[in-house]
């Protein structure tokens, strides 16, 4: 969260640029567990 008094539209860009970064990280976590499956399945 940002302090008081912080400028309104840098806390929104902080906290969308935040948000942004949680999504993709989730997302390239995903992916790389279903990399990782694949390969185990390509190997067997």
């Amino acid at each position: 969260m940002c302090q008081k008094g912080t400028n309104k539209e840098v806390c929104f860009y902080i906290e969308t640029a935040r948000l942004k970064n949680c999504i993709l990280g989730l997302i390239k976590s995903e992916v790389s567990k279903r990399n990782e499956l694949i390969l185990v399945f390509l190997a067997q």
